[in-house]
């Protein structure tokens, strides 16, 4: 199973049309463990807390300790 980095992962805000960032990174805040591997399933979970504030669109990031980022798209209303 790949481990993340320290410092990750992190959130950013971005464009909901063109995807593009439109702030700086953020360290995201976890009530639970952070990410655990579900090996029956072959998936990861991560228990991210949100702001109820936010609006738009953001990026979630992680990487890994090899140096490769994955990032998911969220879109807030």
């Amino acid at each position: 199973m790949p481990s993340c980095r320290a410092g990750s992962p992190v959130s950013v805000p971005v464009n909901c049309a063109s995807r593009e960032p439109i702030g700086a990174e953020e360290p995201t805040v976890t009530p639970g463990g952070g990410i655990t591997y579900m090996a029956v399933t072959d998936t990861y979970i991560y228990e991210w807390k949100t702001s109820k504030g936010w609006t738009g669109c953001r990026r979630l990031i992680v990487t890994l300790a090899d140096g490769s980022r994955h990032h998911a798209d969220f879109q807030f209303k």
